[in-house]
């Protein structure tokens, strides 16, 4: 009785407040406050469960393997592309030996390799040398990891052959803070990371187009990309 009696009540103050001008501006600000709180709140509790979609459904996007890779037993040809000058390394790698010909300005030279040894044939003796390799952290399974850990994926094109390629877009600030571990705050355009793969998702070729990050760094003055295959 008590229940009905008060809910009575409340209605009776309710229909009074309602009559006077000063009672119907409370009940307007009451109402309208109370619906952009609701609506707050759901976005608020709605947008952390977005989030989560969107972090599986980018998980299910990337239906590629680096399992050719990581049995390090393979041939590989890497090109690098500073502004004009081209740069390129062609050979066989087997875990930690690798036996490749660099050309950089069109001369040719052969090399060995033993984990951080590396040997070049001067015909006919072989002479312990530093690495010939530019940019060598991003021939790295590791550092490719890495950035797409950090990197935004853009798109996923699908080919009648079977082969996929993968488009993905990260800043030059998170690459300095990835492989400097430095938190900077510039005004960039972002650099890209495709991925192909072969008919069995395997990935076959990495590209970077870094010129964004080749710039900032004064690695070059407009272009810097680099392909892995």
């Amino acid at each position: 009785m008590n229940e009905k009696k008060n809910k009575k009540n409340f209605f009776q103050q309710l229909k009074e407040l309602y009559a006077s001008p000063k009672g119907k501006a409370i009940i307007f600000f009451s109402f309208y406050f109370f619906f952009f709180l609701i609506l707050s709140l759901v976005g608020h509790f709605g947008s952390r469960g977005t989030v989560g979609e969107n972090r599986y459904d980018k998980k299910q996007q990337y239906q590629f393997s680096f399992d050719l890779l990581d049995k390090e037993n393979y041939h590989f040809f890497y090109q690098i592309s500073k502004d004009a000058e081209l740069l390129s390394y062609e050979g066989d790698k087997n875990k930690e030996k690798e036996l490749f010909t660099s050309s950089i300005l069109g001369v040719n030279e052969t090399y060995y390799r033993e984990s951080n040894t590396y040997l070049k044939n001067t015909n006919p003796l072989w002479i312990k040398v530093e690495s010939p390799y530019q940019f060598s952290s991003f021939f790295e399974l590791s550092t490719v990891r890495e950035m797409l850990e950090k990197a935004s994926y853009i798109s996923k094109t699908d080919y009648e052959s079977g082969k996929q390629v993968y488009r993905f877009a990260i800043s030059t600030s998170t690459m300095i803070s990835l492989f400097e571990g430095i938190e900077t705050d510039i005004a960039d355009d972002t650099n890209e990371m495709i991925l192909s793969t072969d008919e069995n998702k395997n990935v076959n070729e990495i590209s970077y187009t870094l010129n964004s990050y080749g710039k900032y760094k004064k690695l070059v003055t407009n272009r810097l990309q680099i392909t892995l295959r």
